[in-house]
């Protein structure tokens, strides 16, 4: 619990600072880049958060690793599994790289439609989004995806957009209530 505390003092200070040094935007992009690396190590470098962590995300990773593609998973989020596996057989590269996919397309969304950066940052904290993203990683991933992809939306962008949801829907199904 004190890391959760922690983190979220550490960026709030920074992303208050990246929102007041708007002028200096090299002292802004290192606090922006400082808040992004606290919350993705946080999540990326968690171990048995969530219990679809050691009940779902870990078993199914050493199923690939043994061969056995037969899972009750979307065909992306399994070719994913079978990429990091090919470089490494320890499962928390999954959670790693799974954290990282989530907090760049967080990020992203937060700094090209957030008018205030660290309330974004609070709400995505405070919010709960961040830690329901440690236990339900596959469904986390395909909402980030999606609300990344709203700016797709409204530069009228539409091929993107559907691009974009369909690639979510090969991590998650529920993507593809995001089409219409």
């Amino acid at each position: 619990m004190l890391v959760y505390c922690f983190m979220i003092i550490l960026t709030l200070f920074f992303s208050l600072l990246a929102n007041n040094d708007k002028k200096d935007y090299s002292r802004r992009k290192i606090c922006i880049l400082l808040v992004f690396m606290i919350l993705f190590l946080v999540m990326g470098l968690r171990y048995e958060i969530g219990k679809d962590y050691v009940f779902t995300y870990r078993p199914s990773f050493e199923k690939i690793l043994n061969g056995n593609t037969n899972l009750d998973m979307e065909f992306g989020y399994i070719i994913l599994m079978k990429i990091i596996s090919l470089f490494s057989s320890d499962y928390a590269w999954l959670f790693i790289v799974t954290s990282f996919i989530f907090i760049f397309c967080m990020f992203k969304s937060i700094l090209d439609n957030s008018k205030n950066v660290s309330l974004s940052i609070f709400i995505l904290i405070c919010g709960c989004f961040y830690f329901y993203a440690m236990n339900v990683v596959r469904q986390s991933i395909a909402i980030s995806i999606f609300i990344y992809s709203i700016k797709f939306i409204k530069n009228r962008e539409f091929k993107k957009y559907i691009i974009a949801i369909l690639l979510a829907s090969t991590i998650h199904k529920i993507a593809l209530l995001f089409i219409p």
